[in-house]
């Protein structure tokens, strides 16, 4: 599973992948209710077949005293990408991704997870949804696995500026749900990290 790569924490990050091309990879900004500033981090792993995005505070309450902005939290960041040789392009989600979040839920719970990507001047997007039952006492690790040949972006010759955008939401049947109180979990537990497959290849002639 992707999830188990090593995840470097840095914002600007110079990998060695095929031969000599050097990914570069620099968030420009980020936004939402899900990743406050100075709370997210990012890499691409060493042969560029992943991206690693951490998110210290994506909280999602459900239960006694919550309001609606409770249950839904996300998170939309654009970065650079480049190379260090000439034409070459990455493929986005060409194959799968993991997910690692803290969500304790109870019977009747549910959290729909989403992923999104695309490119500056494309109209082209890639989606990943799957959902989460409960009872759920802390954590999870979701695989998803898409095997649609067009559920893919692809970047300029070159690279560009690549959009993610992440999205959780809560919902449950019961009318008298189980929650939890954010000062109860242990300190570092509520991170999530959403890995997404990539692939750098030659530019067509």
């Amino acid at each position: 599973m992707l999830f188990f790569h090593s995840i470097a924490i840095l914002f600007v990050l110079f990998h060695k992948s095929l031969g000599e091309v050097r990914t570069s990879f620099k968030i420009l900004n980020y936004t939402g209710s899900g990743c406050p500033e100075g709370t997210i981090s990012s890499s691409i792993n060493l042969d560029t077949t992943a991206l690693a995005q951490s998110f210290d505070r994506f909280p999602l309450y459900l239960g006694p005293g919550t309001i609606i902005r409770d249950h839904y939290k996300n998170c939309t960041l654009y970065a650079n990408i480049s190379f260090s040789e000439p034409n070459w392009q990455l493929y986005v989600n060409p194959r799968s991704m993991d997910v690692r979040g803290y969500f304790p839920m109870d019977v009747g719970t549910s959290l729909r997870v989403q992923s999104k990507y695309d490119w500056a001047g494309s109209n082209k997007m890639a989606t990943n949804t799957f959902t989460v039952q409960g009872p759920l006492r802390d954590t999870f690790i979701r695989y998803h696995v898409d095997n649609a040949t067009d559920n893919v972006v692809v970047s300029p010759c070159g690279g560009g500026i690549l959009r993610t955008r992440y999205d959780a939401a809560a919902t449950t049947t019961t009318s008298h749900p189980g929650g939890f109180d954010p000062d109860d979990p242990e300190p570092g537990i509520e991170f999530w990290t959403f890995l997404t497959s990539l692939q750098l290849s030659r530019c067509p002639t």
